[in-house]
């Protein structure tokens, strides 16, 4: 019986849940992040480059 109150009481509990959900936010934000950084690299790749084949043929 006491065994069964344990099982049903982590049932109930939602601290894991909202772990879960700060971890699936968290891992969104960083994704997001790794893109966005992603992208300006390249930017700034393709501008460099830009200006490198400008000072190189003068």
């Amino acid at each position: 019986m006491k065994q069964l109150m344990r099982v049903e009481s982590f049932a109930r509990e939602e601290d894991g849940v909202t772990v879960v959900e700060y971890a699936f936010i968290a891992l969104l934000v960083a994704l997001a992040i790794l893109v966005g950084i992603t992208e300006v690299g390249q930017e700034l790749a393709t501008i460099f480059d830009k200006f490198h084949g400008y000072f190189r043929t003068s």
